[in-house]
């Protein structure tokens, strides 16, 4: 062992050693952030003068200009007193001198790049200026010397709105002002204005906007605003402008942007919270196929079609008040500050005396209006409540109680000779609707409870109750080593030998006795290669315990009957007790998907979120008085979101079966808040879709406002049982809409020729209303008069409906028709000293750049040196 001071002198050496490294780390360390913080102002500095150069380029094309010119603004050090260089080149120049440009993925020896870089080169940043594609006439190099003061009056287009690199000579402000004292998102304003009126001058060219290159941007004058032509004529215009926020009572300065020739229009219906046009689909069946967010809802309505030009049109019956609606199967969500207008162009097509033919409803959707629709629905949802829809086949078979459930209980199995033991019962599983052959796709759950005997129990799959043509899927614990097995048998009656083991795992991480889920998949049942997935299910997690899948290399059958079966080769004793619970058998065609370990929910917007939550009886334990009560509680509660497809999924692996004993409860939030709670008053499971739609009564019930017209006696409004009918507006062509807001309706008929010079009797309507946080919207045909016999064929005219944001009043937006350009009345003039093969500058240099036009139009990006900089 060293000695005491020998100890000493290796500590210390060890401590100075340590610091030294420490403080070199530190060193090491301050050197790397001071050359990413070099390497990211380069990078600025290097995309800001190619950018700046493509502007010029473009510029001087679009105007076809000759010798355009910029002043580089770029800083004078990137840290106190270190400059930086310039280089523009071509890639096969600069690369030479910059090796690791030609790693960079848009690495092309004849493209022109700007590198940014310290004196020593070692600290430096590449950015892109042309590739050789993006020129549209060759480009050279050159130095130049002398160089005019440009004289600038306007706006700089180089400043201004920029799309894929192309300049908007021109540009005028228009004023926004909010009105209604409150914070709008999103919000459509209407601009309108006469396109002949206003001009610009931009390099001796004279340009008036048009629908193709009208654009608009934000108080910036440079953030692209999305917008929507509805109207263009020549002496008149009318653009709906989508403004991202204002506040209330906001004075907003907004731009329109025109003066490029080679634009192409960009007008969105986007914009509006939803657009269709009705002329656009030749049939009812097309508009629903292609445009799922509407929905149809006939009510004595013998025939009825989407016919063309946008003419809907029905044959209903007139005692019974007939209608046909088509309704939007989302929910429109309001906030706290702003509304919504449904507008709709179109009219009646006919004078009958007994009818609507035009018809627009803004309906609430609430707890009255709100429903399930299940679209699929397993064939059988069987919680083991009764033995009825049972046929016993062996055995004897009970429904007895264990714990707060029921289950079915094989209690005695019967002897078959050569055999075994056998209990079988099992129940009518009949298709939903005739499958083509091989098209079909079944699925199949069911629980079962195992234990640590050697009973092989599972499900019974046949096509008839004599079993000649059906196949055993059983699952049987092996206590030798500890291992479940999952075993298969197509005989008609198997004994212990005709088992087949599929597949087979050691479960000493399970206690038995306990319940596990046996999951069967087969697609195309009946042919030659079926797929087939038999899985062995944890329902207290969800994990996979056993599988066994294929296609084709084993025999499946149709589930006309499906039930549990037990075998024994040796006598039980009795009572027998073999368990079974929560059976499902779903049966769809071959091209849907749905599972039926899952619920899925459709027809809200995504974002919702939904609870599900199931009830039952639980016996309660009081110990103040020692005795006992039953109590309802909630025993199973599951969440989820509604994602972007409009789909909210549900995992019932681990509890297949809801609303045994009490209705199932849906909650519905949306952003945090609970919107709605429904009770659903069926079993709910796994392999159902349950579409949330608006139930939509008669229309002159509904919990809303609505408008309808007819061919003979104007135009009427409803609100609940309210009625208000005005003659003096005759049912013609119209921009009819509903709008609400601060708990208001408003009711607006609009000549759409004269949207901007309404006429006084075209003034809004409005009423006190309040509507529930989430509603729907719908158009239609009715009869609303039912004195009468028969039948009336009813036809409206509907060419587009729209929805957008609505306050009242709503934003003003004034065109101030003063134009801004940029004018050069001294062009520059530049004389070129020489060309070279790249441009190097220094920092500490005062820098402009032209691009020359030479009489073979091959343009040449020119550098003068205009001095030192301070």
């Amino acid at each position: 062992m060293p000695t005491p001071p020998l100890l000493h002198a290796i500590g210390t050496g060890f401590i100075i050693a340590l610091l030294v490294g420490l403080f070199m780390y530190g060193l090491f360390m301050s050197e790397i952030t001071m050359i990413n913080n070099y390497t990211a102002l380069l990078q600025y500095i290097s995309d800001k003068i190619a950018s700046s150069i493509r502007a010029l380029y473009s510029s001087t094309y679009l105007a076809n200009s000759n010798q355009s010119s910029i002043s580089l603004n770029i800083p004078v050090e990137i840290s106190s007193e270190k400059g930086y260089n310039v280089y523009i080149g071509r890639g096969e120049v600069l690369a030479s001198e910059f090796p690791r440009l030609r790693e960079r993925e848009d690495y092309n020896p004849q493209a022109f790049y700007v590198i940014a870089s310290t004196p020593d080169k070692k600290v430096y940043s590449i950015s892109l200026l042309f590739q050789p594609t993006d020129l549209v006439t060759p480009l050279e190099l050159a130095k130049g010397e002398f160089i005019v003061e440009r004289i600038m009056q306007g706006f700089d287009p180089a400043e201004g709105y920029v799309e894929n690199g192309m300049l908007w000579f021109c540009r005028s402000p228009i004023y926004v002002y909010e009105r209604a004292n409150t914070s709008l998102s999103n919000y459509l304003v209407k601009i309108e204005f006469n396109p002949s009126a206003i001009n610009c001058t931009y390099q001796e060219t004279v340009y008036s906007p048009t629908r193709s290159d009208v654009r608009f941007a934000d108080s910036d004058g440079v953030s692209t605003l999305r917008y929507w032509i509805d109207r263009w004529e020549p002496s008149y215009a009318r653009i709906w402008v989508q403004i991202p926020s204002i506040q209330p009572l906001e004075n907003r300065t907004i731009y329109m942007y025109w003066g490029n020739p080679y634009a192409a229009e960009r007008s969105d219906p986007e914009i509006f919270l939803f657009y269709d046009e009705f002329p656009r689909y030749n049939s009812l069946q097309e508009l629903l196929t292609f445009s799922p967010l509407w929905n149809i809802r006939p009510v004595y309505a013998d025939s009825y079609d989407l016919l063309s030009g946008g003419l809907l049109n029905s044959l209903l019956e007139i005692v019974n008040k007939g209608f046909l609606i088509l309704y939007y199967n989302r929910f429109i969500m309001l906030n706290q500050y702003q509304g919504v207008l449904v507008e709709a162009l179109g009219k009646p097509y006919s004078s009958g005396s007994k009818d609507a033919e035009y018809l627009l409803g803004l309906v609430n959707a609430g707890d009255t209006t709100q429903i399930f629709n299940e679209t699929l629905k397993p064939v059988i949802v069987d919680p083991s409540l009764s033995l009825d829809n049972y046929t016993v086949i062996y055995g004897a078979w009970s429904i007895d109680s264990m714990g707060n459930d029921t289950f079915l209980n094989a209690t005695s199995l019967s002897y078959v000779d050569d055999k075994g033991y056998y209990a079988i019962a099992l129940r009518a599983n009949p298709a939903l609707e005739s499958f083509p052959p091989g098209h079909e796709y079944y699925q199949i759950l069911y629980r079962i409870r195992i234990d640590n005997s050697s009973t092989i129990r599972g499900v019974l799959i046949t096509e008839d109750l004599n079993i000649t043509r059906g196949f055993y899927l059983g699952l049987q614990y092996d206590s030798t080593g500890n291992v479940l097995k999952l075993l298969y048998s197509a005989s008609r009656l198997p004994g212990y030998t005709d088992f087949t083991v599929l597949n087979s795992t050691t479960i000493t991480s399970l206690t038995l006795p306990r319940w596990v889920i046996l999951y069967v998949s087969v697609k195309s049942p009946g042919t030659a290669n079926p797929e087939f997935s038999f899985q062995i299910i944890n329902p207290d997690d969800g994990s996979m315990i056993l599988e066994s899948s294929g296609r084709g290399t084993t025999t499946v059958y149709q589930p006309e009957y499906v039930g549990p079966f037990a075998y024994s080769p040796n006598e039980l004793p009795d009572p027998a007790e073999l368990w079974f619970d929560d059976l499902l058998s779903c049966r769809y065609y071959t091209n849907l998907s749905f599972d039926a370990r899952k619920l899925y929910i459709i027809g809200l917007s995504p974002g919702w979120e939904i609870t599900i939550v199931d009830y039952k009886d639980v016996l309660i334990y009081d110990d103040e008085t020692n005795t006992t009560r039953v109590e309802k509680q909630a025993v199973y509660a599951q969440n989820s979101t509604v994602d972007s497809t409009g789909i909210a999924l549900f995992d019932l692996t681990t509890y297949p079966i809801l609303g045994e004993v009490y209705p199932v409860e849906f909650l519905f939030y949306y952003n945090g808040e609970l919107v709605d709670r429904i009770e659903y008053p069926g079993l709910v499971s796994g392999g159902m879709v349950l579409v949330f739609r608006p139930y939509l009564d008669y229309p002159p019930l509904i919990d809303g406002g609505l408008i309808f017209t007819t061919g003979w006696r104007g135009v009427e409004y409803y609100i609940k049982t309210q009625e208000i009918v005005d003659t003096n507006l005759r049912a013609g062509y119209n921009i009819t809409s509903i709008g609400y807001f601060n708990q208001k309706l408003y009711y607006f008929i609009l000549n759409p020729n004269y949207y901007n010079a309404t006429p006084s009797n075209y003034n809004p309507y409005n009423f006190t209303y309040k509507f529930a946080t989430n509603f729907t919207f719908f158009i239609g045909l009715m009869v609303y008069d039912s004195t009468g016999k028969g039948t009336v064929n009813l036809t409206g005219m509907y060419e587009w409906i729209r929805v957008r944001p609505f306050v009242d009043p709503e934003p003003l937006a004034q065109p101030s028709y003063l134009s801004e350009s940029l004018s050069l009345p001294n062009p520059p003039e530049v004389k070129i000293v020489e060309y070279v093969d790249k441009i190097v500058f220094s920092s500490e240099l005062l820098v402009d750049l032209y691009i020359i036009v030479k009489q073979d139009f091959h343009y040449v990006l020119t550098v003068v040196f205009r001095g030192r900089r301070a």
